[in-house]
């Protein structure tokens, strides 16, 4: 095919486009890490964490029941009548990137018409999919990290909590601040936030970037061979 820019031989025209190629291919090699992480911010997380441990959280929701969250509007007081299964949406709020106020940054899929995840295995199941790490006790822990307990010992999750630093963790369902309540490490699982960012992207995800950015960058190293060889 003959190159339709004026000045430019065949060859000349293939060596520009491959150029141009892999230009493309070694950017976007080079922003995928920062456009697939996000920064999480500990000191909002444990911030929002403060305001909202007694009442409602900002999105106005509250879980009463586990099927489906109650609207009682933001900053209402917390139900004490019942347990509740608001801990991982109180959780979620914290970390995330609620719409009506900011907690720690990180945007948090929401599957119900309150934000976030509402199921404690499954907000830390995602949590540690994207980039999180566990640790083997709450001394390796720091601010803004989350724990989850399963009480019962029965390999399942049943509560999650953020924590504040110094022993003290705030939680929802009935309204919780103070010491983490820990005595031994079996029926705890400590989630650590890596080095303030958390990736985006699933390992999977990752993975197919990264080759789609080696198949381009091989596309354009042949074509600047091939234009080479013409000259």
């Amino acid at each position: 095919m003959p190159c339709r820019f004026p000045g430019f031989r065949s060859s000349a025209c293939s060596a520009w486009i491959a150029f141009l190629l892999l230009l493309t291919s070694v950017l976007g090699l080079t922003l995928a890490p920062s456009c697939a992480t996000h920064a999480y911010d500990r000191s909002a997380a444990c911030q929002y964490a403060m305001k909202y441990w007694h009442s409602v959280c900002s999105d106005g929701h509250f879980f009463e029941r586990r099927d489906a969250p109650t609207y009682l509007g933001r900053g209402k007081k917390v139900p004490q009548g019942n347990k509740g299964y608001d801990c991982a949406h109180f959780v979620s709020c914290c970390i995330g990137n609620e719409p009506h106020e900011l907690g720690g940054g990180l945007n948090i899929e929401s599957r119900t018409q309150a934000y976030g995840e509402p199921g404690a295995a499954r907000l830390v199941a995602w949590l540690i999919e994207h980039g999180a790490t566990l640790k083997e006790s709450v001394s390796e822990l720091l601010p803004g990290d989350v724990i989850a307990y399963d009480p019962n010992a029965d390999g399942w999750i049943d509560h999650v909590a953020l924590y504040l630093g110094n022993n003290q963790v705030a939680a929802h369902s009935r309204s919780w601040y103070g010491d983490c309540r820990i005595t031994h490490s079996s029926g705890f699982t400590f989630v650590h936030m890596p080095n303030g960012q958390i990736s985006l992207l699933n390992p999977t995800a990752a993975a197919l970037w990264t080759l789609l950015a080696v198949v381009f960058v091989s596309i354009a190293v042949l074509l600047l061979t091939t234009a080479a060889l013409r000259l």
